[in-house]
């Protein structure tokens, strides 16, 4: 009996045994390939979850203390005071708007 061979078609596993008696199955999800995608979202599904959180969270953050207050100075140098002035009087009133909540 010959040993099957593993290789990669693509971005899927396959096996075929080295006689090439397995050419019907050209096309076709490998048993391996399946096993390993199933156990693949069991092992990583979490850790996944998890760091699109992370990103999400980093996000907000750089767009909070970095972005927002350069677009507004740059805004501001630029003359544009009045697409300026809404601007942080909106995110101003969402401000408080989310930490009233926070204390009821």
């Amino acid at each position: 009996m010959a040993s099957p061979a593993v290789f990669w078609r693509g971005s899927l596993l396959y096996t075929e045994l080295d006689t090439g008696k397995d050419k019907e199955r050209k096309g076709k999800y490998g048993m391996w390939t399946i096993l390993f995608i199933i156990l693949f979202f069991m092992v990583f599904g979490q850790l996944l979850g998890f760091s699109l959180k992370a990103a999400w969270g980093l996000t907000k953050v750089l767009l909070v203390l970095v972005i927002l207050p350069v677009m507004l100075i740059f805004l501001v140098i630029k003359g544009l005071l009045a697409i300026a002035f809404p601007l942080l009087a909106v995110v101003g009133l969402i401000t408080l708007v989310k930490e009233f909540g926070k204390l009821r």
